[in-house]
């Protein structure tokens, strides 16, 4: 079986129970070293990438705690940070943050949190939306990159010059008055601000090289059409290129060597298949049940594939992921065997194999060929490959 770490950007997590492995038609898979007992720890994520970049929910921003994600049924958290409006459940995750935040990221997001407070209101948002939204082709998202990162450059050329030009005012002006989807500005800020925070902490010293920042990321899979529109994000090509612009425009000059569309992209790319939801912890292993409060992308949880029969549960702990061998599911795992979760957040236990696979199809973009689905339709089935 292929090493899947043989050509990685960054060291793909392993332990004693487990190594990702290259798995015909599917990618990469968590793949399991010996027999493993139902209950047994498979993994926990590194705190440093728990997680790489993260978005709560704006509606929720008084609710959740900006530390540990801990959200108590609506309750206001007392504890606050009023130059940037997070909230806290204890002093103790007030500290925290503040240790991973110096006065640039502090700064960097009071001055988001004031220009999300001066944007337009949500309604004229979905008003210019339903203007404006078009389906796009893979042609227009490249073109529409590449005239984003032209003005980008003059605004950067503004941002960093002692007398900007008349022209390159008015385009900072311009970039200012888009009006964003403020979760997509917000996640885009968070990712920025990993990249500058990993160059800290690994005195990277190569500004401007995203990959070399923050390598975890681009080691998962693209979606090549995370930008076309769609029901949840009508007009993303235009929100994550807003962002990058707004970005540029307003931030700090120690993060703008950051700001670059090549993070922006991958940004989204590589979490549209690989994001997490962030939801109430104590909830029952992957339940959609309780509040959807945000999402956020820890790469080391993101090589295991689906099973509509998952061998292994997960639970969030705070701001990590734990995953065990499920206590619901066969005795054992054979070593050799594959090691997976389900995306369909539980659902599946009660639906058949055709609305099971029409909802990953739907979600997910493949055609479950699980076991448990091919025993179900009586056979084998064209199946897509399942891409971790």
């Amino acid at each position: 079986m292929p090493d899947a770490n043989s050509s990685s950007l960054w060291p793909l997590p392993t332990s004693h129970a487990f190594v990702i492995a290259s798995v015909a038609d599917q990618g990469r898979a968590v793949i399991a070293k010996a027999d493993l007992d139902r209950g047994s720890h498979i993994l926990t994520t590194t705190p440093t990438l728990s997680p790489l970049a993260h978005v709560i929910f704006r509606p929720y921003r008084r609710e959740v705690c900006a530390w540990c994600f801990k959200y108590d049924r609506g309750r206001e958290w007392k504890i606050r940070d009023i130059s940037t409006a997070h909230v806290f459940c204890t002093t103790n995750c007030e500290a925290a943050w503040r240790r991973d935040n110096d006065e640039i990221c502090t700064e960097a997001q009071q001055t988001i949190d004031l220009h999300i407070k001066s944007q337009a209101k949500r309604k004229e948002h979905e008003k210019q939306i339903m203007e404006t939204t078009k389906l796009v082709t893979l042609q227009q998202i490249s073109t529409s990159w590449k005239d984003a990162e032209i003005l980008g450059k003059e605004v950067f050329a503004a941002r960093t010059s002692a007398n900007p030009t008349k022209r390159q005012r008015a385009l900072i002006r311009q970039a200012l008055e888009h009006v964003v989807d403020t979760d997509i500005l917000a996640y885009s800020l968070s990712g920025v601000l990993a990249a500058y925070k990993s160059n800290l902490r690994n005195n990277v010293h190569r500004m401007g090289d995203t990959r070399t920042c923050l390598p975890a990321l681009f080691e998962l899979v693209p979606d090549d059409h995370v930008f076309f529109d769609n029901p949840i994000t009508p007009s993303p090509l235009r929100d994550y290129t807003s962002a990058y612009l707004i970005l540029l425009s307003l931030l700090p000059i120690e993060l703008q060597n950051f700001i670059t569309p090549d993070l922006i992209i991958n940004l989204a790319s590589r979490a549209a298949h690989n994001a997490f939801s962030i939801r109430p912890e104590g909830t029952t292993d992957g339940e959609q049940s309780g509040e959807f409060l945000g999402w956020g992308v820890w790469p080391e949880a993101s090589f295991f594939n689906h099973s509509c029969q998952p061998t292994v549960r997960k639970q969030r702990e705070g701001r990590t992921w734990s995953f065990y061998i499920a206590e619901d599911g066969l005795s054992s795992v054979k070593a050799g065997h594959q090691l997976c979760i389900t995306y369909l957040g539980g659902d599946e236990r009660n639906l058949d194999v055709r609305e099971r696979r029409n909802r990953l199809q739907e979600q997910w973009g493949f055609v479950c060929g699980c076991e448990r689905c091919i025993a179900e339709a009586g056979g084998p089935t064209r199946v897509e490959p399942v891409r971790a």
